[in-house]
């Protein structure tokens, strides 16, 4: 095919975004991994609030909307800090060679979701890392998950995660 011709311009509005976040509204519970896919193909982390177009190639043949967490987050009715940690997830996913990085993707691509058996999404060993969505930070992770071996409980056991320091006035 001709880079100029008809058959490779692709043609992404704001019915295709919304329709993406639909879906990922549809799916919240059953498939993380493409959940993790819809963000990684939709969201720029660092761009702010609002929608940005991406050019791919750059001759402005193909543009497509790529948005914030922020903006993607409020769509869907979930919290950006989640959108990050579905991002994240896939990236280390792809960090380990299974699927292309969220900066390769576009609308159209299409992958099968990983086989969460073999690669799992949550859990001890999974590429999802719940705390992100949480805003619980590096140190603080440290210390509960610290504690809790110490205490032969797991980290993610409510006596833990939401215990607050107690002061005396």
């Amino acid at each position: 095919m001709n880079p100029g011709s008809p058959e490779d311009t692709l043609d992404d509005g704001e019915e295709a975004l919304q329709a993406d976040i639909d879906e990922f509204v549809t799916l919240d519970r059953r498939g993380p991994w493409k959940l993790a896919l819809l963000v990684a193909r939709r969201v720029t982390p660092g761009e702010g609030t609002g929608v940005r177009i991406d050019y791919q190639p750059r001759s402005g043949l193909n543009a497509f909307r790529r948005i914030s967490a922020g903006e993607f987050a409020r769509r869907a009715s979930t919290a950006p800090r989640r959108v990050m940690a579905l991002l994240d997830a896939w990236n280390r996913l792809a960090a380990d060679g299974v699927v292309p990085p969220a900066d390769a993707l576009r609308p159209d691509t299409n992958i099968e979701s990983p086989d969460t058996g073999e690669y799992p999404f949550y859990g001890k060993n999974g590429y999802y890392r719940s705390w992100e969505a949480t805003g619980l930070s590096t140190e603080r992770r440290d210390a509960v998950e610290k504690e809790a071996e110490k205490s032969g409980t797991r980290p993610s056991a409510i006596t833990y995660v939401m215990a607050l320091p107690r002061f005396p006035w």
